[in-house]
């Protein structure tokens, strides 16, 4: 999934392999035989959705079968009912892997996915999966309050048991963004990317110039 976000970035910068290095990536995946059991097994399968819809609508090298191969093998149509239901427990109890900021993720696929095809399926539950992140899973500042190897009651905002993971807020920066593309309007969605540029992204720079992983809300900095 990041690989292939590198190679989009460095093809919109102009370097002339990128796409192709992505496009015959994409096209070994689209036909790859570990398809069929990505999603169940391998962890985080889930996110292997992302390379074809960040191709598919980041760029001009997209086909329809990155689409086709993500309604086949990847989505989950009981999630999807169940983040549009704004159940927490879409979150906290995910039933494939575990808890995980990182499912903030395949929300940024299936918003890619009604961007490419118009179905309002994938932007009811994207809408839910907002919902329930910011109402039950985000910590004041606008780090995230969910973690792998941990029990996460819904409005559990647990300070001090691994959470508040950096790149959870990145996540959920990207995904307030997409928002924010549809509905410019809506400070809502502004208000949570400056929560995460402020509170979290500049909070955790070093003097040194390292980067913090976690943005705790108590106790010293942890690198």
């Amino acid at each position: 999934s990041w690989l292939t976000m590198g190679l989009i970035e460095a093809g919109i910068a102009k370097n002339p392999k990128a796409f192709q290095v992505a496009r015959r990536a994409n096209d070994w995946f689209n036909h790859s035989p570990y398809l069929p059991e990505m999603l169940y097994h391998a962890s985080f399968g889930v996110q292997g959705m992302i390379p074809s819809t960040r191709i598919y609508v980041d760029t001009n090298i997209g086909n329809a079968e990155d689409i086709q191969v993500v309604q086949r093998y990847m989505q989950q149509n009981n999630w999807l009912a169940q983040l549009t239901s704004g159940d927490p427990a879409a979150i906290n109890q995910y039933p494939y892997d575990r808890p995980h900021c990182y499912l903030i993720n395949p929300l940024n696929a299936y918003m890619d996915m009604y961007y490419a095809t118009g179905d309002k399926l994938y932007l009811n539950a994207v809408t839910g999966g907002w919902k329930i992140y910011h109402n039950d899973f985000e910590h004041i500042g606008g780090t995230i309050a969910v973690c792998e190897g941990g029990w996460y009651p819904a409005k559990s905002y647990r300070l001090r048991q691994h959470t508040g993971e950096l790149c959870g807020s990145i996540f959920w920066t990207f995904l307030n963004q997409q928002f924010r593309l549809l509905y410019p309007e809506e400070e809502k969605y502004t208000a949570e990317i400056e929560k995460c540029i402020y509170n979290v992204g500049a909070a955790n720079q070093c003097e040194n110039g390292d980067i913090l992983y976690h943005a705790h809300l108590i106790a010293p900095k942890h690198s």
